[in-house]
């Protein structure tokens, strides 16, 4: 209790530090997302905590694959298994990964087996840019997005054509390749690459091999309305510690748009399959999703107001279910009503209705308010409710003893409850003199927390009698502290506790992040620093060592017979730290990458 009234009166103070009366000249550089409501909005005007990793970023990032795209974020925690073949999952404010709706394009993305997702496999090419919404997003998104929403918004297709490639040499003859090219004809255009990526890793007996096609067409059918097109083939083959891990995978989705001043509809439908083989175990598990999005938005005078249906099947044929096939089907309406009281206060109502053939019917209302404290300052508050389904490997998950691996086995547990939560935020959103970001409150309360049963033999899931408690504060910053020098810094503070009041593993009390950019003509120098601290491990339950991590990279053109090629030299963990992020799984200790990539 002292805690929680400590974070509330630090967070009010810096709230009302600000100064509301004066007017601040300032560049207006607001962004625009559309994952907050399912249409374009400025990021200031959404009464959620929301980030955006744009294309600059992402290019001037040594990033390799998205988990490491979302670890400089504030709120976001990767939970890294270590190497190339290590699952890297995201948790947000201490929602893990199956709590976090993963969206690519829009549609949903999340593994249907275990809800969760590997984010290692998904490469930072092709990707225009990523929104990030920390909190429940249930009301618009349903189950998944319980504590969290990543929406991987893919490359547009620019009105040339051109062709870039890209090569990478690295640490533990890591290797990448990727050709892509870009054409427009009059209404039609199409983006077309493909990756291939390869590694051995530091690890004994163990590597990872990757092939993308990626393609996307768009053809602009009138002035108000166009078609668009994405196919996505992704296969890795991983090796670990000498055992095989085959994944593929194919997203397909066709979507429509019509836009005009006063209206604007979408109707999106999709198809992802997936298929992931243990070949030494004969383990095979062949997972389907499909459905359709439909949402209209009407801009009136004093309201936008969006209203739509989305309807998903989900099903699983696996090894290691029981049964050997599951599936269900779940269906939506949800309507959001976003109200311009007057030009300083914004009313947000909205509420989403979901029927889900096993867990019958929930309602996620949301109630929020914007306040505008001047031109630079916007304050917000926001409740709303949220709920998650268990997934079918929490239900049927049936999966065999490894004494070799002292693995006891795991069944699951057809009794459990679906979570529900009750979520509070207040924040404040500034761009200003004194820099460009946000402080926030959150508040989350679960009941029927579903966890791991490490007591029994084999392992199951239960859920947490009573309620679960995550709160914390959060502060993010961007400065341009000169011309050719800019910083950025954020801080994340997580206290989560059961019902007995005993810490919730997984979750570190402290994560800050900063970082340093000079850029002077087109050259680029950026270093980055990372500190996780008090951290429990959720499976051993052993007290992590806190660790600081330092990455750097610098970015210059060059020529070459009157070629321009841009090349991204990278360092990674700069002083060799020795750190693990999940028990007995040691990370990368220094590494180099080098990029060369270029247009023609």
């Amino acid at each position: 209790m002292l805690k929680q009234k400590v974070l509330v009166m630090l967070t009010a103070l810096l709230i009302l530090a600000v100064p509301v009366s004066a007017q601040e000249e300032v560049v207006d550089l607001e962004e625009v997302v559309v994952t907050a409501s399912r249409y374009e909005e400025s990021i200031m005007d959404t009464p959620v905590s929301i980030e955006v990793i744009d294309q600059e970023e992402i290019e001037g990032s040594n990033a390799q694959n998205v988990a490491e795209l979302l670890d400089a974020y504030t709120g976001v925690y990767i939970k890294d298994n270590g190497s190339q073949v290590g699952t890297k999952s995201v948790k947000i404010r201490g929602a893990s990964s199956d709590q976090v709706l993963v969206l690519f394009d829009g549609v949903p993305y999340n593994d249907n087996h275990n809800g969760g997702l590997d984010l290692s496999i998904i490469s930072a090419a092709n990707i225009e840019k990523i929104e990030i919404i920390k909190g429940p997003a249930s009301v618009i998104y349903g189950a998944n997005a319980m504590g969290g929403v990543v929406n991987i918004i893919t490359k547009n297709i620019e009105d040339i054509s051109v062709t870039k490639l890209d090569l990478g040499l690295g640490s533990e003859n890591t290797n990448t390749y990727q050709l892509s090219h870009n054409e427009k004809i009059d209404d039609f255009g199409i983006y077309l690459s493909y990756l291939d990526k390869s590694s051995d890793t530091y690890l004994e007996e163990s590597n990872f091999d990757q092939e993308n096609v990626f393609l996307k067409i768009n053809n602009n059918i009138s002035k108000y309305s166009d078609i668009t097109f994405t196919f996505n083939n992704n296969i890795s083959d991983k090796v670990i510690n000498n055992l095989d891990q085959n994944d593929e995978e194919q997203n397909l989705s066709l979507s429509w748009k019509r836009q005009t001043e006063a209206i604007e509809t979408n109707f999106r439908i999709y198809k992802n399959d997936r298929q992931r083989e243990y070949p030494s175990s004969n383990s095979l598990h062949e997972k389907d999703q499909s459905g359709f999005i439909l949402n209209n938005i009407n801009y009136l005078d004093n309201h936008t107001f969006n209203y739509g249906v989305e309807i998903k099947r989900d099903e699983v044929k696996s090894t290691d279910i029981e049964n050997g096939n599951k599936e269900n089907t779940n269906k939506a309406l949800f309507v959001k009503d976003n109200w311009n009281f007057n030009s300083e206060l914004d009313l947000i109502f909205a509420a989403r209705y979901d029927d889900h053939e096993e867990y019958e019917s929930n309602l996620s209302p949301q109630a929020a308010i914007n306040y505008n404290l001047n031109k630079n300052y916007k304050t917000f508050i926001s409740y709303s409710e949220a709920f998650r389904a268990p997934t079918f490997d929490d239900l049927y998950g049936v999966y065999a003893a490894n004494p070799a691996w002292h693995y006891p086995g795991f069944e699951g547990n057809p009794d459990l409850e679906a979570e529900e939560s009750d979520n509070y935020e207040i924040g404040l959103k500034f761009n200003s003199v004194i820099g460009k970001g946000s402080v926030s409150y959150f508040y989350r309360e679960v009941t029927n927390l579903i966890t791991n049963d490490y007591s029994v033999s084999p392992n199951t899931m239960k859920n947490i009698d009573d309620k679960s408690e995550f709160k914390g504060i959060e502060l993010n910053i961007d400065n341009q502290l000169t011309r050719k020098l800019s910083s950025s810094f954020n801080y994340t503070y997580l206290d989560s506790q059961d019902n007995n009041g005993d810490r919730i593993a997984g979750n570190p009390y402290h994560n800050a992040k900063i970082s340093l950019k000079y850029k002077k003509d087109e050259k680029t120098f950026f270093v980055s620093g990372k500190l996780i601290s008090d951290n429990i491990d959720g499976f051993s339950g052993t007290e992590m060592p806190s660790y600081f991590v330092v990455d750097s990279s610098i970015n210059v053109p060059i020529n070459i017979i009157n070629q321009k090629i841009d090349l991204l030299f990278s360092i990674n963990n700069l002083f060799n730290k020795d750190y693990e992020v999940v028990d007995g799984y040691p990370m990368p200790g220094r590494n180099f990458m080098v990029n060369l990539s270029t247009k023609f």
